[in-house]
Formats: C-alpha cells, sequence, structure tokens
C-alpha cells in the first residue's frame, strides 16, 4: 500500500513487489517477506546480531527496503546501525523506522532505553545535508537552526546521507482532536503528549540525482492495517455518536407525541365540559 493522506489509501507498487527487504529488530514479530535481524536467541530473526557492534550481512547496496519497529531506541551506538543501513541499501532505498517519542513518561523511566538518544522531530537532521526537506517548517526550525540538514553541525562527516520525507506522530488520546497547530504547540510544550514516532526516509547515495519531491512513500503493512483499523474506530465512533443523537431525537418525538396527546385529551375533556354546562344551562 502507498499511504498518501490521512485514510486514503492506493494499491500501487506495494512492499510485497520490492527486492530485498530487511526487518532490523524483529524480535518474535517478522513482517512477512522479510529478512529478520535482532540480537535476541529468543527471536524469529534469520541473523542473530550485535547490533551496536556488527556489520548487517548483506552485500553494499543491495537492500530496497529497511523496517525497524521499536528497536533503535534499545541501542548504545545509534550512529553504526544507521551507516549499516546506509552501507547495504541501494541509492533510493525506502526505511521506516517507528520508536517511542522522546519525552513520554514510560520512555524516560524504561531501563531497557538508551536515553541519550532523544527520538523527536530532529534526530535524523543529523544524518542530512540538505537545506530543505519535505516536513512542515513549524514542525523543526529553531532560532539557531533555520535549515534542516545539521550533518555537518559538528565538523565533521558520517558518509551518511538520508531525506526524511515524512514523519507520523502518534498520540495520546486526549491530543487526537486538536487542531495541528495546537498538537504541535502541545507536544513542544508538555510531556505524554506524543506516543511514537514514525519515519519515512529515503536513502541518498547519487546526490546528482535526487528523488523528487513528489515521490510515493511505500508503507509498511503494519502502519497501514494500524491507520485502517484508527480510521474504522473513528468512523465507529461517529456513528454511535450519531445513533445516541438519533435515540435522544426519537426520545424527545415520543415526549412530545405524548405531550400532544395530553393537551389533546385535556382539550377534549374542557370542550365536553362546555357543552355540558351549556345544555344543563338551556
Amino acid at each position: 500500500m502507498i499511504f498518501i493522506e490521512d485514510n486514503n489509501f492506493i494499491e500501487i507498487d506495494n512492499v510485497e513487489n520490492l527486492g530485498l527487504k530487511i526487518d532490523i529488530g524483529c524480535g518474535r514479530k517478522k513482517q512477512e517477506g522479510f529478512i529478520g535481524i535482532d540480537s535476541s536467541p529468543y527471536s524469529t530473526a534469520d541473523y542473530i546480531l550485535d547490533l551496536n557492534l556488527d556489520k548487517l550481512p548483506f552485500e553494499d547496496n543491495s537492500v530496497d527496503y529497511v523496517y525497524s519497529s521499536h528497536c533503535l531506541e534499545h541501542l548504545d551506538n545509534l550512529e553504526h546501525i544507521v551507516s549499516e543501513i546506509y552501507r547495504v541499501c541501494k541509492h533510493n532505498a525506502q526505511v521506516f523506522i517507528t520508536v517511542p517519542y522522546y519525552n513520554t513518561s514510560a520512555n524516560l523511566a524504561n531501563i531497557y532505553h538508551n536515553n541519550n538518544i532523544a527520538f523527536n522531530e530532529h534526530t535524523f537532521r543529523f544524518f542530512s545535508s540538505e537545506e530543505d526537506c519535505d516536513i512542515p517548517k513549524d514542525d523543526w526550525v529553531t532560532p539557531s537552526c533555520q535549515t534542516w540538514g545539521l550533518k555537518y553541525s559538528a565538523n565533521s562527516d558520517m558518509n551518511i546521507e538520508l531525506r526524511t520525507q515524512k514523519i507520523e506522530f502518534l498520540y495520546f488520546p486526549e491530543y487526537n482532536n486538536m487542531t495541528e497547530e495546537k498538537k504541535r504547540m502541545s507536544r513542544k510544550k508538555y510531556n505524554n503528549v506524543v506516543e511514537i514516532i514514525n519515519y519515512y526516509m529515503i536513502v541518498i547515495k547519487n546526490t546528482e540525482n535526487k528523488i523528487k519531491k513528489e515521490s510515493l512513500i511505500i508503507e509498511p503493512q503494519s502502519e497501514t492495517i494500524r491507520k485502517q483499523h484508527d480510521y474504522i474506530q473513528a468512523q465507529r465512533k461517529i456513528l454511535d455518536e450519531r445513533y445516541e443523537m438519533i435515540l435522544k431525537l426519537q426520545q424527545e418525538m415520543i415526549l412530545k407525541d405524548e405531550y400532544i396527546h395530553k393537551q389533546s385529551i385535556l382539550l377534549d375533556e374542557r370542550y365536553n365540559l362546555i357543552i355540558k354546562l351549556q345544555e344543563n344551562k338551556e
């Protein structure tokens, strides 16, 4: 599936039709059709590696798609794994990473997470040299960093170039219905606003042949299913609210009908009383 905009999915060149696909930190939920890599012997991975030190078991420029879910926050050496992802990926390969957003109480307290790495809007700016990007500027611009790429901010070059095409924020329920501006302001000011952050990135190796901005993003099936589930739940909530409204209107109509019926009976009684009084008078 290709995700175009909220709740709209167009079935074109999906993940299944890609070449070599790898799932880094697959645990026991390896993505179907992917080669799984993990550090745990209890996982269902095809390769067990030390992701902080070992090289990925693939040739240079051989991988088409990288998927990683809730793995990178456990590592001590982010630069190493990103460098390895870059090495094995082809030019234009796509990378999807989902991790806990940095400033949630559960994430900060988690002894299994490396909280020296903050996964937020800025994380992958340090793997890019581009001045601009497709991410709304209000999400990332700061007074001291007016351009997107911060790759050379430490006067060094790690020989990695990733283009962040899209960032998704998975909000705690109480923030879901806010406007984007209010969400953004809340995200910047408070903890426990965003639970998970998703990054959609493109590997850039041929800088002379950069990807067009309108390039479509291939979304992993797990995210498509999650979004479809969220959309169904949202539609169900709307239907439930409308059903409740209809029941309320029906109840109001029943009460009105009962009131009209009682008034009608009262008028009939008064009319009959008047007729009776007139007859007695005669």
